[in-house]
């Protein structure tokens, strides 16, 4: 919720925020709910969503990831997947195992497409979230 609230507050700084709405993505099979979505022609554009990866242990981060990760590979399937995707992340700074988890689910939602990008570097999400 703060990473969220966080990022609206960035994107009202910049005068994006009225290019970004929460919308649930899907179909009656399966949908998530995202909070920034671009759309443009009845078509989603963009998509950004805050990742919080700085959980207690390696279990909990691949528990979160996954979920991502599974979202994406289920959109995919019903061909819901936005065109563009960004995952602002915030990572570990400490224990490798836990910095490791977090790396392992980055990359994994790059598979799929998906941009992540470090929840502090500002200019990379600006970049992504210009229209």
């Amino acid at each position: 919720i703060i990473m969220r609230n966080r990022l609206a507050e960035f994107l009202r700084e910049h005068q994006l925020e009225r290019y970004y709405k929460p919308k649930q993505v899907g179909d009656e099979t399966y949908h998530v709910v995202l909070p920034f979505v671009h759309e443009q022609d009845d078509k989603i554009q963009k998509a950004i969503k805050p990742l919080h990866l700085d959980k207690e242990g390696p279990t909990e981060i691949y528990r979160h990831g996954d979920f991502w990760i599974s979202s994406l590979k289920r959109l995919q399937k019903i061909n819901r997947l936005p065109k563009e995707m960004l995952f602002t992340v915030k990572a570990p700074r400490a224990n490798a195992k836990r910095i490791t988890a977090a790396d392992e689910i980055c990359k994994e939602l790059q598979n799929f497409g998906a941009v992540t990008v470090p929840f502090a570097e500002k200019n990379r999400i600006l970049d992504f979230a210009r229209i």
